[in-house]
């Protein structure tokens, strides 16, 4: 789930009106109640809409007019991620993927919660709620799909459209699994459990971050870039032999700077596949075709040093402890790398599939921006600290959408990162431009 820029947070605030994915609440408070009901019913119909959708709570309808109002500190606090996520998967299912962003605006405190769209089958009620002072009355209702209706309001499923709608959502591998899941829905049939192949690649992560546990805490304990990329379909044995994973990651590695991943050394073979921790970087490709990579900042280990003076001699920018910096085009040739890498690897997956990516960047909370390179028009004033923590982007893509328009991805990526420090204002056309030099190696 991504968490919203800055930017991005203030322009949902100043959305005109509500849509198909943006709805508003006044002030509320998560009780566990007769309010958290309501709200999850649009929280749910949202993970049920295409690019699911976000829900401003603090901004109130008065005479027609969406009017700023914000929250008292008790009801901003008790919409915490986890909170709500634990309370509404408790009675939907699958579970819903959520995140809770607290934002300043006009002085006044808002909530911002961030709904994805539901990722194999479409999300259900599973537990009913009574209404606490009217026993008779059903809060949320057993066996209930909640979608987005065409007055933007969030109801049950009832009309074939909207069933042709989501099940236009789903792949087309799953569109039988969704059909049998509504028929038995119709006939009051129990529903079966269903195979989440996003939870299996999860697991197998976490196992690896174990097995890898050792390498990570004295590489990664300052922070660091992450990226995993894998197919939507779990299968376990993809690339059962490893030969066959070396020869993958060797065909599609890219020769820019130097070779990435780095291959030429310390590969090995791992219960999962294989891994590469002999250089900076930790990657790995397992027999289930999940690609994931550890890259620690490189300014981890070294201490900024400003080279530009003013007019009495000190140093524009004082000098700035490893650990405590990010340096701009550095980080920006990582990603276009990446992303390069990226483009050639999902090559080895089914054409006309999908595969996800996750793209994480932490630790980033009091890091300065900066730019040591002088060709750059790139402010050289002591910058403000990054204020958010956590980088994170969490999507699927067609095989084919991603091969056709990767610069592009990746030019919004750098710029959303970019956007997390008070001091960049680098434009999308700028960055486009930069990848255009770095794939003919003008660095």
């Amino acid at each position: 789930m991504n968490d919203f820029t800055p930017d991005e947070l203030k322009r949902l605030i100043e959305t005109s009106g509500e849509s198909d994915n943006i709805d508003f609440k006044g002030p509320m408070t998560w009780d566990k109640s007769t309010q958290s009901a309501k709200l999850a019913k649009v929280i749910v119909s949202f993970a049920n809409s295409r690019d699911g959708g976000a829900i401003v709570i603090g901004r109130s309808e008065v005479n027609g007019q969406f009017e700023i109002t914000g929250l008292t500190e008790d009801e901003a606090i008790s919409f915490e991620t986890t909170r709500v996520a634990s309370w509404i998967n408790s009675r939907f299912s699958p579970p819903v993927r959520l995140v809770c962003s607290s934002i300043e605006y006009e002085c006044k405190r808002l909530e911002v919660i961030s709904v994805a769209q539901f990722e194999d089958i479409p999300i259900i009620c599973t537990k009913p709620l009574l209404d606490p002072t009217d026993s008779r009355k059903e809060l949320l209702k057993q066996g209930t799909i909640y979608v987005r209706n065409q007055n933007a309001e969030s109801a049950p499923l009832k009309t074939v459209e909207e069933f042709r709608t989501l099940i236009g959502l789903a792949t087309s591998r799953q569109g039988d699994q969704m059909l049998s899941m509504f028929d038995s829905i119709l006939k009051g049939k129990p529903i079966l459990p269903v195979e989440n192949h996003q939870e299996r690649y999860e697991a197998e992560l976490k196992r690896i971050e174990k097995g890898l546990e050792d390498v990570m805490k004295d590489r990664m304990v300052l922070g660091g870039w992450r990226l995993a990329i894998h197919p939507t379909t779990y299968v376990e044995d993809r690339w059962n032999d490893s030969e066959e994973l070396e020869a993958v990651i060797q065909k599609r590695s890219i020769r820019i700077r130097s070779e990435f991943p780095p291959t030429r050394n310390g590969t090995h073979l791992r219960e999962w596949g294989i891994c590469n921790d002999y250089y900076g970087e930790i990657w790995t490709l397992t027999h289930s075709g999940m690609f994931a990579l550890w890259q620690p900042y490189r300014e981890n280990s070294y201490k900024y040093e400003c080279q530009w003076r003013g007019l009495d001699g000190t140093p524009s920018i004082p000098d700035i402890e490893p650990g405590g910096w990010i340096e701009f085009k550095l980080n920006m040739d990582l990603v276009i790398e990446m992303f390069m890498f990226i483009d050639r690897f999902i090559e080895e997956y089914e054409l006309g599939g999908d595969f996800d990516l996750s793209f994480v960047a932490d630790s980033l909370s009091g890091r300065k921006l900066v730019c040591r390179d002088s060709q750059i028009n790139f402010s050289h004033r002591d910058p403000e600290p990054c204020r958010a923590n956590r980088f994170e982007i969490v999507k699927q893509f067609r095989i084919e959408e991603f091969r056709a328009e990767w610069e592009s991805i990746c030019a919004d990526t750098i710029k959303r990162f970019f956007e997390y420090f008070p001091n960049s204002n680098i434009t999308k056309e700028v960055i486009l431009g930069w990848i255009e030099r770095f794939k003919r190696r003008e660095f």
